[in-house]
């Protein structure tokens, strides 16, 4: 048996990099005896969110891209009166809603959860097993690819008025902005 030294492989250089940048680099980085795979830094788009890569990015979707926003919004109105009085979970709403909607309707109904707990000898608060009801819903369309919307959503012996904000992204309605009363 005899040690023989191991075939010495080199990364093809990525284009854009030409080899006496991919040596400086090595020089700097690489500890002795490893190998270093250089890449070229990504090219942004203007606008775009410095941690958000371009070529996953969410895009703008014009109308013609869309759906009708009417039953949308009256599902995403019914769904987040469920969330909030405790019917629904809210993970169900996260493919609907952008991330500070999401989480201002996890702490929304988490204070709910808190004020519908009974009381030490009190008689707790007693939810029917139906769904909440949309009663009406209007829709304006501001500008390209963007809808607000109102609903009236009855919600056990309770109706509330429920807004939305829905922006089309990657040819799908996404709630930007959600408030209810």
């Amino acid at each position: 048996m005899r040690l023989a030294p191991a075939p010495r492989t080199e990364p093809e250089p990525l284009p854009g990099t030409g080899p006496d940048a991919l040596a400086a680099r090595r020089a700097c980085t690489a500890p002795p005896g490893q190998q270093v795979l250089v890449l070229a830094p990504p090219r942004r788009c203007a606008g775009a969110a410095p941690d958000v890569d371009p070529l996953v990015a969410p895009r703008p979707s014009a109308d013609d891209e869309l759906s009708d926003p009417g039953p949308t919004c009256a599902a995403l109105a019914s769904a987040v009166v469920e969330v909030l009085s405790g019917h629904r979970p809210a993970a169900q709403l996260v493919r609907w809603t952008t991330l500070e909607v999401h989480e201002g309707l996890v702490r929304r109904a988490a204070l709910a959860a808190r004020l519908r707990r009974p009381r030490p000898g009190a008689p707790g608060p007693t939810r029917s097993g139906r769904p909440a009801v949309v009663r009406r819903v209007r829709v304006c369309r501001p500008a390209e690819g963007v809808v607000e919307a109102s609903a009236v959503v009855v919600d056990g012996d309770r109706v509330r008025a429920v807004a939305l904000r829905l922006e089309g992204w990657d040819r799908r309605w996404r709630a930007t902005a959600v408030e209810v009363g």
